[in-house]
């Protein structure tokens, strides 16, 4: 079932179904701009940006490319927290 469907399905029985769906990742260089990478998962998206957080990269969000299929987006403060979080797990 394609994922705009599914996503549709979630939302007439009144659930969130997480849907596969291409992410992104928004962060800034050295030179002060801002590059965007794609990934294809949430997951994916979320593990770079916690690795770039890791190496002192400031990482303004990540979340899906289609708004509303996939997930809610995470601003830079919530992927420093996931970060911490992971940081507690592993110690």
């Amino acid at each position: 079932m394609p994922a705009f469907k599914l996503a549709r399905a979630a939302e007439a029985l009144g659930g969130e179904e997480e849907v596969k769906s291409p992410w992104y990742l928004s962060r800034g260089n050295a030179r002060g701009d801002s590059i965007t990478q794609v990934f294809e998962t949430k997951e994916a998206a979320i593990d770079a940006a916690c690795a770039l957080v890791g190496q002192g990269v400031y990482v303004f969000e990540v979340g899906p490319i289609q708004e509303g299929h996939g997930g809610t987006r995470l601003n830079g403060a919530e992927i420093r927290r996931v970060f911490d979080e992971r940081a507690r797990i592993t110690e």
